[in-house]
């Protein structure tokens, strides 16, 4: 879903779906606040997968954008990279 979302972002717009990916977040919430069947938690774990994998095409565009208005988009996996080293070690300290 990753290449699919990148590709959805340039068209429709990362905006739209970033806000695409919050909204299905809420509805995971919502969803397992009244969960009572496993065809209920599948469901959150499909709009999770959906949600993230929006979010995250989002985001890839956004910082290839932002490199390609720089001129090194050539440095994109590096800095996606350092962006995920960073993410990882704020989520591993907040823990």
């Amino acid at each position: 879903m990753e290449v699919p979302s990148g590709i959805i972002a340039d068209k429709w717009g990362r905006k739209k779906l970033i806000i695409v990916s919050a909204f299905l977040g809420c509805c995971e919430f919502l969803i397992l606040i009244y969960a009572r069947e496993f065809i209920h938690f599948s469901l959150v774990v499909f709009l999770a997968g959906v949600g993230r994998a929006a979010g995250s095409g989002a985001e890839n565009a956004l910082l290839y954008d932002s490199l390609f208005s720089d001129g090194s988009e050539d440095s994109f996996e590096k800095c996606l990279g350092f962006l995920m080293l960073w993410i990882s070690q704020r989520q591993f300290w907040l823990h």
